[in-house]
């Protein structure tokens, strides 16, 4: 389905906004492109999406400087390379869901330079992330 108004701008949010995975990793400024989440083969829509880096969506060093072995060691797994390993260390994709809609919350409250995270955001989406990571686990 086409994207509503609202949708679009969730979508042009998340990539001013930074790679998820990348401010987990505290590399909270890496640009990004708009992953759908897909479960059993089926991609659940616009609301469901998330900013992955080149490296975190598909897979790609976009400095081409980096092996793979390299670029997970930095910035953990890829999802195109490797959904499991990816959700081992960053959690389930609708945990994700959850922590992009926190950063956008927190951006509208107050809002910062398109790729300039202030470091006290990385480290509460990060607490925020970890709680609901402790939560997953205890289901």
């Amino acid at each position: 389905k086409p994207a509503k108004l609202s949708e679009k701008r969730r979508m042009e949010l998340i990539k001013g906004l930074g790679c998820v995975a990348c401010v987990l990793k505290n590399y909270p400024d890496a640009q990004c492109e708009v992953h759908h989440v897909v479960e059993g083969r089926k991609r659940l829509g616009h609301r469901h999406t998330m900013g992955l880096c080149l490296w975190h969506h598909r897979g790609i060093d976009p400095t081409e400087t980096y092996t793979r072995q390299q670029m997970g060691g930095m910035l953990g797994p890829s999802l195109a390379l490797g959904s499991k390993d990816f959700a081992e260390v960053f959690g389930l994709q609708s945990t994700l869901v959850e922590v992009q809609d926190y950063i956008i919350q927190r951006f509208l409250i107050e809002p910062w330079l398109e790729f300039s995270m202030p470091r006290d955001v990385v480290l509460d989406i990060f607490y925020f992330w970890f709680d609901l990571r402790k939560q997953d686990a205890a289901l």
